[in-house]
């Protein structure tokens, strides 16, 4: 494998276009152009500080509605291949709903213009997309100059460490196979995974929690009337 943290720069399928190949000289961020679609990576893959794989596939939805079948054949060849990397679909441009299905608008300037129609119902569009966000997170851009600040973002923010800001005051919430081990961690503030087993041991239901006497609960360590 190649050298992660310590190679970092984008790596470019030898395909995409050179508006957004420019943008990565223009910025000076760091690019590699190189037949890597056919070592089945993404459009853009690279490596974050931390030493994981991102790879990133660009579609347009004119390429989605076109033939669905070869985009959802690719992205399963992706996933595959690198199941432990972070994929990224940037779905470039824009769709709307017709009389007879969905249309596909095309970058016109700076504005998105009526394209090409098809009798796919945009509602099965919009399914397809759910289904495939469980494994693919979906970046929206208007158009190829977007994606190219998006790609360049993107890079550039795997480049730094955590945001101290996000560890401050985002929660990162403790997950239990058991669901009821999940909603005492979620109804009692403070009570973490393995205090939740200890409980769950002993009483069999919220109700039973909050209808318990001081005495059974102080029972169980570190929780009861003094927290």
């Amino acid at each position: 494998m190649e050298s992660l943290a310590a190679d970092r720069l984008v790596r470019a399928d030898v395909h995409e276009p050179g508006e957004i190949i420019g943008g990565f000289a223009q910025t000076n961020t760091p690019f590699k152009v190189g037949p890597f679609n056919s070592q089945k990576h993404s459009d853009y893959h690279w490596w974050s500080v931390k030493e994981e794989q991102v790879e990133i596939e660009r579609k347009t939805w004119g390429e989605i509605v076109g033939d669905l079948d070869r985009v959802e054949k690719q992205l399963q060849t992706h996933l595959l291949t690198f199941p432990d990397a972070r994929h990224i679909i940037l779905l470039e441009g824009g769709i709307i709903q017709s009389a007879t299905g969905c249309q596909v608008l095309q970058p016109r300037g700076k504005w998105l213009m009526g394209g090409f129609e098809s009798r796919r119902p945009l509602s099965s569009l919009y399914a397809w997309l759910y289904r495939v966000s469980s494994y693919f997170e979906i970046v929206p851009t208007v158009n190829v100059q977007a994606s190219a600040v998006a790609i360049t973002s993107m890079f550039n923010a795997d480049g730094k460490a955590e945001s101290d800001t996000l560890k401050r005051n985002i929660k990162h919430l403790d997950f239990d196979p058991d669901p009821f081990i999940t909603q005492i961690m979620g109804a009692f503030p403070g009570v973490g995974q393995a205090r939740a087993i200890q409980i769950s041991r002993r009483f069999g239901s919220l109700f039973e929690i909050a209808n318990a006497t001081p005495g059974q609960l102080v029972a169980i360590e570190g929780f009861g009337p003094t927290m």
